[in-house]
């Protein structure tokens, strides 16, 4: 509408206020509105127990007065109301598109009258608005207004805390949230806070407020640098006449993480981007929902949103999305189930996260090739012979080098930031910020940034190499991306080493050591070990029972190797198959990973390959071994499956000992006893 500006047709865009729109609604109107859109009566009668069954008690002078019981309304808060709401609310819709060839705006009156005696509604006509196309004349404009009793405006204001409608001047648009948070400021000036309640007056409450807007809209940087501008004085000032004091740090460096020498507080813009990225997300992995849909047809039909384009004409809101897509084409990243889904050129499906660009010239029927057609038939395999033909060797050794999990049947994209797989805005931030960083004054760099800036020179480095040595060219994207996942990797990495240094060093002095399971139990002691050379993950499984006696060990290795928690986790769900089908009971499982266990005792939602492989543990241990136990041990209580693990590439893929192995028999005599 704000487009037209042309034409003998105008438009117009009814906002209607409603007073007490759950209280005033009739019961008899909502029955009807059921029976029309063809409810059974079974069915109605059910709704109707819902609604017609409340009542109210009051709590007067400490006494509860007799409940009050109402004759109509919906009641507030109920998860149902709002679904009844707009079930009748259908009804004004229903009378408007019945009447709508009439043209006339007495007719809307008339309509709007018709709904207030039939559902007991009651339209608040000062609250309400009327927005005109610029096309139509002002006498009309003026004459439509004063007939319908309703002011007109030249926007559609907000809805939701939210402007319906973006101008030209988006600053204009957004700048109540500066004012929002000018006001705040204002009001906690007179008081003398602390530093340390000042930040936390910053965190808590101030960078709180525009939070609601920049998960729809992308606020205008110029907007952003105001409000950071204003946060920064909040921050140095002292009091109301010297409200700005001395900035003895830029706002960049007291947005940095406290260990690199900031405060933690938030960059607007990148803060803005990551709420953003969540909209792209769910466009992208949810495409049944409705807001995917209508964007979709509007705005990439004949393509997926990773490669959509901004469009002809776009809305805001999409554009706003659309700012944020190079997250989510950075952050997403393909779980290999049938294979069926997954495009091999242009997506990321390999465990190193590497992206296969179509090689020129390539034939139609290869080009459109899925990672199905690199299986062998219905294995859950690789076909090497074929991956090696199609592409160089570098790239087969990725993917050749990309594990296949079982438990994974179905492809879906998960969030390679996060352990779970499921977006979260707290990584995208961390992104977002990463990818900002300025690199132009190393010598005021902090620990953070120089770390990047080493990973970006290797990744320089190695463009170089692929550039000279394999005449292979590299985007700069490619470059970049590269390096943000090599310092990921590292520091990943490195906190995994901190947190096993944490934890053996307290343990050095209480060396756990195996225990015998209770009178009639079996124990089940289960390890993995990974080897790098021979793209190997080696599982070893040690069965014992209340004795301590050996009973059953098994080993057994798979290609390619997977990290630390799937080996893991698959190690256990391979014992507790195993188990299974010696129908066992009463057996104890014993594994030196504490993450791993403790994902096998969270309720927690977990999309990645590892969280499937977790739910089959979990299906088996509660449908066959309900009085079993899981449980995390120490590497000292868990040496003879450990030994077995490390032993399993000397033997065959699939081994099992009936009698005690001579790897272990020390062990199993010494635990014995």
């Amino acid at each position: 509408m704000k487009t037209k500006t042309r034409g003998k047709q105008g438009e117009v865009a009814l906002k209607l206020d409603i007073n007490k729109a759950y209280d005033r609604l009739d019961w008899d109107y909502l029955r009807d509105v059921q029976s029309t859109m063809g409810f059974s009566q079974k069915w109605i009668s059910w709704i109707m127990l819902c609604v017609e069954t409340v009542d109210y008690s009051v709590i007067f002078n400490e006494n509860k007065v007799d409940p009050i019981v109402p004759g109509r309304g919906l009641r507030q808060g109920d998860p149902l109301s709002p679904y009844l709401f707009i079930m009748c609310a259908e009804g004004l819709s229903s009378l408007i598109r019945k009447a709508e060839d009439e043209n006339e705006a007495l007719v809307m009156k008339n309509i709007l009258s018709t709904y207030e005696i039939t559902s007991g509604q009651s339209i608040n006509l000062q609250k309400s608005e009327v927005y005109f196309s610029k096309n139509v004349s002002a006498p009309i404009k003026n004459s439509v207004a004063s007939l319908l009793g309703v002011q007109q405006v030249m926007g559609t204001g907000k809805y939701l805390g939210l402007p319906s409608m973006v101008g030209r001047s988006r600053k204009a648009t957004f700048k109540f949230i500066k004012d929002r948070i000018w006001k705040k400021i204002n009001s906690w000036s007179s008081r003398c806070l602390s530093q340390a309640g000042r930040e936390v007056m910053i965190k808590s409450v101030l960078q709180s407020i525009p939070s609601y807007i920049m998960s729809i809209f992308l606020i205008p940087h110029s907007l952003s640098e105001d409000i950071e501008k204003m946060l920064n004085s909040f921050w140095w000032g002292h009091n109301q006449e010297q409200s700005k004091g001395i900035h003895w740090l830029s706002w960049e460096r007291l947005t940095m993480h406290k260990n690199a020498g900031g405060l933690g507080f938030k960059s607007i813009t990148a803060f803005n981007y990551a709420m953003l990225g969540k909209q792209a997300w769910n466009l992208l992995t949810n495409p049944g929902s409705l807001i995917t849909r209508i964007f979709k047809a509007k705005y990439y039909s004949q393509s997926d949103f990773l490669n959509s384009s901004i469009g002809h004409n776009p809305s805001y809101v999409w554009r706003s999305i659309w700012s944020a897509k190079f997250i989510v084409r950075n952050g997403y990243q393909w779980v290999i189930g049938s294979g069926h889904d997954i495009p091999i050129w242009n997506y990321r499906w390999t465990s190193d996260g590497s992206i296969f660009p179509t090689p020129p010239n390539l034939h139609e029927d290869l080009a459109n090739m899925t990672i199905s057609d690199i299986l062998i038939g219905n294995e859950k395999r690789w076909n090497a012979a074929l991956i090696q033909d199609l592409v160089d060797n570098n790239t087969a050794t990725k993917i050749l080098k990309t594990p296949l999990l079982e438990s994974v049947q179905n492809d879906r994209i998960i969030w390679r930031y996060e352990k779970n797989g499921i977006y979260s805005i707290k990584s995208a931030y961390r992104y977002c910020v990463v990818d900002a960083i300025d690199t132009s004054h190393l010598q005021d760099l902090g620990t953070v940034e120089r770390s990047l800036f080493a990973a970006l020179l290797w990744s320089i480095w190695q463009q170089r190499n692929n550039k000279v040595w394999q005449n292979r060219n590299e985007t700069i994207h490619v470059v970049c991306d590269r390096a943000i996942n090599l310092l990921m990797e590292w520091n990943v990495a490195q906190e995994q080493q901190h947190q096993q240094q944490r934890r053996t060093v307290p343990q050095q002095h209480a060396v756990s050591v195996w225990s015998k399971p209770p009178l009639g139990r079996y124990k089940c002691n289960v390890d993995a070990s990974f080897s790098i050379r021979r793209n190997r993950t080696e599982i070893g499984i040690c069965i014992r029972d209340d004795q301590g006696s050996f009973v059953l060990a098994k080993t057994e290795w798979l290609s390619p190797i997977l990290d630390v928690d799937t080996g893991e986790a698959v190690g256990l769900l391979h014992a507790l198959q195993w188990v299974q089908e010696l129908h066992l009971e009463d057996v104890d499982f014993e594994l030196d990973s504490m993450n791993v266990v403790a994902k096998f005792h969270s309720k927690s939602k977990d999309i990645s390959g590892l969280g499937d492989v977790i739910k089959d543990c979990q299906y088996i241990h509660n449908s066959y071994f309900r009085n079993s136990r899981v449980e995390f041990v120490r590497r000292q209580a868990n040496g003879a499956a450990h030994v077995l693990a490390s032993v399993a590439p000397s033997l065959a893929s699939f081994h099992i000992f009936i009698d005690v192995p001579l790897c272990i028999d020390t062990i199993i005599n010494n635990e014995m006893s």
